[in-house]
């Protein structure tokens, strides 16, 4: 029996997404194994909120709005996020996963 990679569980994933159908309608659809799909699908959500990506970051002196001292974060999506000095870390993560979901 061939294993199937993480990439065209990935591209079985995405195109049961594209199709409208539910997971088990789409399996059975495919002769796939429902609970295995819904598996793939759980685990690449997992690692897709888990992934992040490093951009150019510009350093600026001075606020210009006057307030406290902020980073900007410009999200792949067009989204940017103003954060105050001392923000959590644990809250950014819950967004950003967020965020990702929507991409």
């Amino acid at each position: 029996m061939m294993r199937t990679t993480e990439q065209e569980w990935r591209a079985r994933v995405d195109e049961q997404e594209r199709s409208g159908l539910t997971v088990r309608e789409f399996a059975r659809q495919r002769g796939l194994n429902g609970n295995t799909l819904s598996w793939w699908r759980s685990k690449l959500r997992r690692n897709r909120a888990q992934e992040t990506a490093m951009v150019p970051v510009e350093v600026v002196d001075g606020d210009p709005v006057g307030g406290p001292a902020q980073l900007e974060l410009v999200h792949r999506s067009g989204v940017v996020l103003r954060l105050p000095r001392g923000f959590d870390a644990s809250d950014l993560r819950r967004v950003l996963a967020v965020l990702e979901q929507r991409c």
